[in-house]
């Protein structure tokens, strides 16, 4: 298990819990079973992504799940859409989020959520029951991190908080955003822009070869097939090797995610990041089976 530092907890309860979340968030949310769990997109009015939450839902209520730099700011703005309505906000300062890597089990007696649209598993354990780090805690963290990324989830920061619609960052692939429910904040932009078809920037996974800085939110040049585009840093990962050998042979790597005006078959050459140009190469997210 890899625990996750990086996500904060909130569980929401009271008996308009369902319906709130319903309204406020861009996925189905009311769909999810008991013991089931989902992406999901908040948006501002304007479609842009506030944040993204992974939704987990228990008998009498919802755990939710986002980045720890959004986290007071997000559930302070999500509790005044409340008004009158039943719902109580509890921050789960005593339980932290871990990740489950392919092959390993959960601790016995508590839940893994698989949340749908990934093949990746999540648990809840019990912050003051965990054992000091191991020695590899910061190599398995920024694995699992490289993980998510490769799956298509990015969990948004300051930096790029309202600045992308949901379809750029590809969240509809992982299930965060349903283009049948009902109205959610944003909803007219989101809709508009997967039926007419106005996507004009789209997610873009790329292997740059090199350490590059954290860039998150900052412009970049990409130069691909004769032409050099303008795209936005999303997120940056410094990526290990596979093996010992590798280390050696192609030395470090960073996974970054960008929002770029490109098509599904376009190639990369280099991009142009913090005042350097790296060699670089489009990877292909992997998708739930």
């Amino acid at each position: 298990m890899t625990p996750l530092p990086y996500l904060t907890l909130h569980r929401i309860g009271g008996a308009d819990t369902e319906a709130f979340l319903q309204a406020q968030l861009a996925a189905d949310v009311a769909s999810l079973d008991v013991g089931a769990s989902g992406f999901a997109a908040w948006c501002s009015h304007r479609g842009q992504v506030i944040a993204v939450f992974l939704v987990c839902r228990e008998a009498d209520a919802w755990i939710l799940a986002c980045d720890a730099r959004l986290a007071r700011t997000v559930f302070e703005r999500l509790r005044r859409y409340v008004l009158r309505a039943r719902v109580e906000f509890e921050a789960l300062d005593g339980v932290v989020l871990a990740g489950l890597p392919p092959g390993e089990q959960g601790p016995p007696g508590q839940t893994v959520f698989e949340p749908q649209g990934v093949d990746l598993r999540y648990v809840l354990l019990d912050r003051q029951a965990q054992s000091k780090s191991p020695p590899d805690a910061t190599s398995r963290l920024r694995r699992w991190q490289v993980l998510e990324l490769k799956h298509g989830i990015t969990w948004l920061q300051p930096a790029t908080s309202e600045r992308f619609i949901p379809q750029m960052l590809g969240l509809e692939q992982i299930g965060a955003v349903s283009f049948a429910k009902g109205c959610y904040p944003g909803q007219e932009i989101v809709a508009r822009t997967r039926y007419l078809g106005k996507l004009k920037r789209n997610p873009v996974l790329v292997e740059v070869d090199g350490l590059i800085p954290d860039v998150a939110g900052e412009p970049c040049t990409v130069f691909s097939e004769a032409r050099i585009l303008e795209a936005v840093v999303v997120e940056a990962l410094a990526r290990e090797p596979e093996d010992e050998n590798a280390a050696v042979i192609n030395g470090a790597k960073t996974l970054v995610l960008i929002v770029a005006p490109m098509e599904e078959t376009t190639t990369i050459d280099a991009v142009e990041v913090a005042g350097r140009t790296w060699t670089a190469r489009r990877l292909r997210p992997e998708r739930a089976a």
